[in-house]
């Protein structure tokens, strides 16, 4: 089994008390609660795509604006009502010039920036989903004040009594692409060559240094330069006063057998056997970012460690796995959703607790569409379970009541839970909300696409 990587190749393990153990049990993370919440919004966001659901949903629209991209919704942007992506883009709504409202300044905009946990109204009509999985509005207009949801649904999956196995790495290349025929530098459009001379160059103060960019960026995505051997004076001073190539380089004098030519920069000359004019590096010298294998060409050998000597974790054996879910109704019971008048002989608390109904529903639908759809989390982690779903309601004290639960029940349940809110005046439109991305937005987003074609663009930070 294959639990997710994350910064320096590691695994999320630690030590677990677990009932009928004496001693504290080795585990590791499959799956994390974030990891397991976007799983929860896809099906959502599936069930709502091929009409079996439906719930309020905020799209932004990038049509054929750019590439790979059709549209984005609140379901599946990172920070759901809050993310920058839904902030960059625009209403239809005008403001006194005619132009277009920014989201945040826009009626749906607004209602979420002041929700709270006193008046939710503005979440539950607009983002609901985001009351159940969390949502801190540190982006908008209120800074680090905006509004803060915790999550009222937690769920992970997590591997008992493991022991970390070993992975192997290898490839033979039928082009049997040595070692020494590189190295390999990077070309600006982000491709790779051999010659050092059509190379990135390294520049300070303005000048190139007579180093060349190898294709690979190291571990901390910088650059390495690196110089071939000497720098000759260039034949073809137009084009640059110096060159890696022998080849290319001034030549003072010739014989049958050899060629003596000028180096850069000094009155020294070197005499070079005319066999000897192909540039070449000993493979001693090359780094490993600029070796064929940085372009996936040629052999590796068959190792359980990477280049620095670093071993290769691969996976885990694990006696099972177990996947806990819990929905929070005292997080839920949190939550006050005032609306403007109330239904004759209701009170508020018939309001608030139909709404915490509504999302607690929407809470057991969202899992069980999730769990239904099966748990291949990555490459080489399926799982399988080994009896069906099953809740337990903590209701009274030490007496747990266990309860069955599929999503065609799920959704049942939900429907009849938003038909009593709207019976009580809580706002609840199905009809998505559509947004376009602004100018700047789909500029920006070009570029990404555009630097990331030609290899000059990192992800995240």
């Amino acid at each position: 089994m294959f639990p997710p990587t994350y910064a320096g190749a590691v695994y999320a393990t630690e030590k677990r008390r677990l009932p009928g153990k004496a001693d504290p049990v080795d585990c590791v993370l499959l799956d994390s609660v974030q990891s397991l919440a976007n799983r929860i919004e896809d099906a959502l966001q599936q069930a709502i795509d091929g009409g079996a659901l439906a719930m309020p949903l905020i799209v932004v629209n990038f049509g054929d604006a750019v590439a790979d991209v059709w549209r984005v919704t609140s379901l599946q942007a990172p920070h759901r009502a809050a993310d920058a992506i839904l902030r960059d883009s625009l209403t239809d709504q005008k403001d006194d010039k005619g132009k277009p409202l920014p989201f945040r300044k826009s009626e749906v905009g607004t209602a979420i920036t002041n929700s709270s946990l006193a008046n939710a109204t503005g979440l539950f009509q607009y983002c609901p989903h985001a009351l159940i999985l969390g949502i801190w509005d540190s982006t908008g207009p209120k800074g680090g004040l905006g509004a803060k949801f915790a999550r009222a649904l937690v769920s992970e999956i997590v591997g008992i009594d493991i022991e970390i196995g070993a992975r192997s790495r290898s490839r033979i290349d039928p082009l049997q692409i040595g070692l020494n025929a590189g190295p390999i530098y990077r070309l600006a459009n982000g491709g790779w060559t051999i010659d050092p001379d059509e190379a990135i160059q390294e520049e300070k103060n303005g000048k190139l240094s007579g180093k060349a960019c190898l294709y690979r960026r190291n571990k901390q995505k910088q650059n390495v330069y690196f110089e071939p051997g000497p720098l000759f004076e260039n034949a073809e001073t137009k084009a640059r006063a110096w060159t890696y190539h022998p080849k290319l380089a001034k030549v003072v004098r010739e014989t049958p057998a050899t060629v003596t030519v000028k180096l850069f920069g000094e009155n020294d000359t070197v005499e070079i056997g005319k066999d000897l004019l192909i540039l070449s590096v000993p493979s001693s010298r090359i780094p490993k970012e600029g070796k064929p294998s940085s372009a996936n060409h040629g052999n590796v050998t068959p190792d359980t460690k990477d280049e620095d000597g670093t071993e290769l974790v691969g996976g885990v054996t694990l006696s099972h796995a177990e996947h806990t879910a819990v929905l929070s109704l005292p997080q839920l019971r949190r939550l006050r959703f005032p609306i403007e008048k109330l239904p004759e002989g209701k009170t508020q608390m018939d309001v608030d607790n139909a709404a915490r109904t509504v999302l607690a529903a929407l809470a057991l639908v969202g899992l069980t569409l999730s769990l239904e759809r099966g748990c291949d989390l990555r490459s080489r982690c399926l799982l399988f379970p080994e009896g069906p779903l099953s809740f337990e309601l903590l209701e009274t004290p030490g007496k747990p009541t266990p309860i069955t639960l599929d999503s065609t029940q799920a959704i049942g349940i939900y429907k009849q839970a938003v038909d009593a809110a709207r019976n009580l005046g809580l706002p609840w439109d199905t009809t998505p909300i559509t947004l376009e991305p602004s100018p700047e937005l789909i500029a920006l987003v070009k570029k990404s696409q555009e630097l990331a074609a030609v290899g000059g663009e990192d992800e995240g930070e």
